[in-house]
């Protein structure tokens, strides 16, 4: 574990770019489910020489944990247990094997507090038949958060497990080991999920929108905070961020350390790492040369709203007709072709899925934004217009993405990925063609590389295959997501941004003031960091019903807004939202106090 310069496991929760993976510092991967997928991973994680957490999917359905399935020896379980059982005895003495986890989350299916008897006792009867067949590897099972009754439960009826994986996110994974210790459990335990703060628990707009922290290049402080909090503890035996691939979860980029989505022109298996992964790298690595692309980030993004340009921390409403200007200031962009920045906007989602349920992704609205980029001028595409007139009134979503690219030789070429469909056919070809019929294939090998097999599907008219590649070419990106409301007129919402000497100010500045001293925001602001702002604490206490605090307001801009792309983008550095001024009675806007992230606040 972690603590007293021990080094706990460096860990990423994903299927896919173990390669990547490996060389940011990882040690080991983390994944879910048996199957073709885990085949592959274990295939992948070989080949990169990273450890494995072997993830036993358990049903979701809750009532497979209650009447008749109780009983251990049910039918339907021992089915289900010979499954599993083909998966342990195949891979039990795997160099890449690192333990096994029995279930992810399964009580948030049936009692996020305290899951069930029922419940715990079948995880002990899987976790104890894989012991049997493997008394080498260590077996856990992993629960969504920490819960004390849960955790009192798992140690009444499950006392074969060796470990706990614990999955938080944003500020939750404070003080873990000590809030685990206090109920009993001094096994060792692993954060088997962590990065951005969730959905549940960020500030929301005035329209009930939640606000992902607005850019990946903020992400990094997230991934941060929880390895090094998991690092001082010698509990902690290893932490894994997630997701080390790319994910819709309430948001095309609120998970993903890379950016698959078919709206960007990304593809399965293909997709582009963003910078958010640059936190773990420099923590894991920091020895390591800076790769090409390490400097990319979004240092703000802002709106020209009726006050000026100001940071959209809790989004923007807009009269319907206006033309919004949004500027992104970022490093390591380089003015020239072919990199690009690329404008989408989507409805915003209204899925309540809990987040171990696949999400439907959202499909892009097209032509609301134009980009300012110039042939030869592709920096000119950090200012983007938004044409409110073109929506109808309601809640949406605007995203850039910033790339830094360097072409790939020849041109329209691509390197295979394990699991795409050219991987699938070169896979037969090896274990079955070139086996059991090698005069299909006159002139080719057995032993033949990966990338002369990738080159003679291609020639010889594969349609699954394209040229591999001599020189695979760069991409890195940084992308940005901001909540919006178009409406007839403002303000769209009620809200109130709080001054002195109300009650609910001086609440929020005494729990921003604390989180600064502390160095951590944890309890009802465990979705914000230290350095965030006034409106996003205040807009975390309302969201908790604490601090007897409205809701704060996001930027107002009115219909006469145009914004131009002739005039050069300018920013600030730390500028934050002002909002309409108002009388203070009012129950939708009053005056902002002029505290921004970086400043303190004087009584």
């Amino acid at each position: 574990g972690g603590g007293s310069g021990n080094k706990s496991l460096q860990g990423l929760a994903g299927w896919r770019y173990y390669s990547d993976a490996k060389a940011i510092g990882a040690d080991a991967v983390r994944t879910w489910s048996l199957g073709s997928l885990f085949d592959n991973s274990m295939l992948m994680a070989k080949k990169s020489k990273l450890k494995v957490s072997a993830g036993i999917d358990l049903p979701r359905d809750a009532f497979r944990y209650q009447g008749e399935y109780c009983f251990l020896e049910h039918g339907w379980w021992l089915a289900k247990w010979n499954k599993i059982q083909q998966s342990v005895q195949k891979y039990h003495s795997s160099q890449e094997l690192l333990w096994w986890t029995v279930g992810n989350e399964l009580e948030s299916f049936i009692s996020w507090a305290a899951g069930s008897p029922c419940l715990w006792k079948r995880v002990e009867w899987v976790a104890q038949k894989i012991k049997a067949l493997d008394p080498r590897h260590p077996v856990g099972t992993v629960i969504a958060s920490f819960g004390p009754v849960k955790v009192k439960a798992i140690l009444k009826y499950c006392p074969s497990l060796d470990f706990l994986g614990i999955n938080v996110y944003g500020g939750d994974a404070f003080g873990m080991g000590d809030n685990l210790r206090g109920v009993g459990w001094n096994k060792p335990y692993a954060i088997t999920e962590y990065g951005a703060p969730g959905n549940w628990m960020v500030p929301q707009t005035p329209w009930g929108a939640n606000v992902e922290p607005i850019t990946t290049t903020l992400k990094r402080d997230w991934y941060l905070q929880t390895y090094n909090w998991c690092q001082e503890d010698e509990s902690c035996i290893g932490s894994f961020a997630f997701f080390w691939g790319w994910k819709w979860e309430k948001t095309a980029t609120w998970f993903g350390v890379y950016d698959e989505w078919a709206e960007t022109g990304m593809e399965w298996g293909h997709g582009v790492q963003n910078d958010a992964a640059e936190g773990l790298a420099k923590a894991w690595k920091p020895e390591r040369m800076q790769d090409e692309g390490s400097d990319l980030g979004i240092r703000q993004v802002s709106v020209l709203g009726k006050s000026g340009s100001a940071v959209p921390l809790l989004g923007f409403s807009t009269e319907r007709g206006s033309t919004v200007q949004l500027d992104l200031d970022v490093e390591g962009f380089a003015d020239e072709e072919p990199n690009e920045v690329r404008w989408v906007v989507t409805k915003e989602s209204t899925s309540r899925l809990n987040g171990n349920i696949q999400e439907q992704s959202l499909s892009q609205i097209q032509g609301i934004v134009h980009s300012c980029a110039a042939p030869k001028h592709p920096s000119g595409g950090l200012r983007g217009l938004l044409s409110s007139g073109m929506l109808v009134p309601g809640a949406y979503r605007v995203y850039a993405f910033v790339r830094r690219i360097r072409p790939s030789s020849p041109a329209g070429c691509r390197d295979f990925a394990v699991g795409d469909p050219c991987w699938y056919g070169m896979d037969w070809m090896r274990k079955t063609g070139l086996v059991q019929h090698p005069e299909w294939f006159p002139g080719v090998n057995p032993n033949v590389s990966d990338r002369e097999l990738q080159l003679h599907m291609h020639k010889t008219g594969n349609d699954k295959c394209a040229a591999p590649c001599h020189d695979p070419g760069f991409m890195k990106e940084a992308s940005a997501s901001i909540p919006f409301r178009v409406c007839d007129k403002l303000p769209c919402d009620p809200c109130y941004d709080v001054v002195a000497p109300q009650t609910c100010f001086w609440n929020v500045h005494n729990a921003l003031m604390q989180s600064r001293e502390d160095g951590r925001a944890t309890g009802a602001v465990s979705g914000a960091l230290p350095n965030s702002s006034f409106a996003e604490f205040q807009s975390l206490l309302h969201r908790h019903g604490q601090g007897d605090c409205p809701q704060p307001c996001a930027i107002d801009v009115p219909r006469e807004m145009t914004g131009k792309c002739e005039v050069p983008p300018t920013f600030t550095s730390t500028t934050t939202a002002t909002s309409t001024t108002l009388s203070p009675t009012s129950t939708t806007h009053s005056p902002t106090s002029a505290i921004t992230p970086n400043m303190s606040i004087s009584s």
